[in-house]
């Protein structure tokens, strides 16, 4: 099917908050070590990956609890939307994806070419108490997240999103919500 990126207008089988072309300048612009320029032509993998990358990010996007009610019903994404307020107590307009959902789009994007799983099924939860692997070891915590937690996440969607998974914690973090993504280990 390919991506279908959705522009406001809720195009049949929009699948993505953002084309390559937007991420690629997205991830240039924040000097990105993980998301490669655009592809010549005849390298279509290399594309093919970017845009299942940005599927896969839409996919988890659309899993938050966003503010406001689909501008459609039976849409598979959940932008755009009526009665969403942005940061600064703005009402969102039914026809628009926000920036911050499109940026948030290509920062997932980006983790998911470079092999995080946004997704992951984790089993008992995730919850380790001990691992041991040779002299190595490690514990948590029992109030510790059961996910790699990328706070910038939160930050750019912070308004748009009226629940999402966060933790409470001690030290410096201790409170902040945020968006957890565990990494996949690349063999």
């Amino acid at each position: 099917m390919g991506l279908i990126v959705e522009d406001g207008t809720m195009p049949e089988g929009a699948n993505s908050y953002a084309s390559v072309s937007e991420c690629d300048t997205w991830q240039t612009e924040r000097a990105s070590t993980v998301w490669p320029t655009s592809p010549e032509p005849g390298e279509d993998a290399e594309l093919a990956k970017k845009e299942a990358a940005l599927i896969l990010a839409s996919d988890y996007l659309n899993g938050l609890g966003w503010n406001g009610r689909r501008s459609k019903g039976g849409r598979v994404l959940a932008w755009p939307r009526i009665g969403a307020v942005d940061t600064d107590g703005y009402l969102v307009p039914p026809d628009v994806v926000p920036k911050a959902v499109k940026s948030a789009c290509c920062y997932l994007a980006g983790m998911v070419f470079s092999g995080s799983d946004l997704q992951p099924v984790m089993e008992r939860g995730g919850r380790v108490q001990s691992e041991s692997v040779g002299s190595l070891a490690t514990s948590f915590f029992d109030d510790a997240a059961s996910r790699d937690i990328y706070s910038a996440l939160a930050d750019l969607l912070r308004g748009l999103a009226s629940e999402f998974d966060g933790y409470a914690g001690t030290g410096s973090g201790a409170g902040k919500k945020g968006f957890y993504i565990k990494r996949a280990i690349l063999a």
